[in-house]
C-alpha cells in the first residue's frame, strides 16, 4: 500500500486504485499500461490536474483543443515510470468544452474537459 499528500493509491497485482483529492470519483490504472484519467475537478473554474501513468520513463506530449480544434496549448513532459500528474492552468480559457490529449509517442487518449463560466 503506497499513499501520497494529493491523491491516494493502493497497487493490487497489476492495477492501481486511484481515489482522487474531490472525492467524487474513483478510476482504475492499470499500472502495466499507458493510461490518462479524467482531470479533477471538472468543470474547471482554474486549474485542474490530470492524472497519468506511464510503464517506463519516457517523454510524454499533452495537447488542448477547443471545440473547434483549433489546438490552444502543446507542452512536452517528462515523466517518471508510475503515475504522474499534470497541474493545468484553465484560468485564461473561455467558458466551453475542451478537449486533452496526451500521447507516448504510441498511444494518443482523449479526454473531455468543461471549463465554466466565471
Amino acid at each position: 500500500v503506497a499513499m501520497s499528500d494529493v491523491v491516494g493509491y493502493v497497487e493490487i497485482e497489476g492495477y492501481k486504485l486511484i481515489i482522487n483529492g474531490e472525492g467524487t470519483s474513483i478510476d482504475v490504472v492499470y499500472a502495466n499500461s499507458f493510461s490518462v484519467l479524467q482531470n479533477t475537478p471538472n468543470p474547471v473554474n482554474d486549474k485542474t490536474t490530470i492524472y497519468y501513468n506511464v510503464v517506463n520513463n519516457q517523454k510524454v506530449t499533452l495537447e488542448v483543443f477547443n471545440m473547434l480544434g483549433a489546438k490552444i496549448k502543446s507542452e512536452y513532459l517528462s515523466a517518471t515510470k508510475g503515475v504522474n500528474q499534470i497541474v493545468l492552468d484553465a484560468s485564461q480559457y473561455e467558458a466551453g468544452i475542451y478537449f486533452y490529449t496526451l500521447s507516448n509517442g504510441e498511444q494518443i487518449i482523449s479526454k473531455r474537459m468543461l471549463v465554466a463560466s466565471r
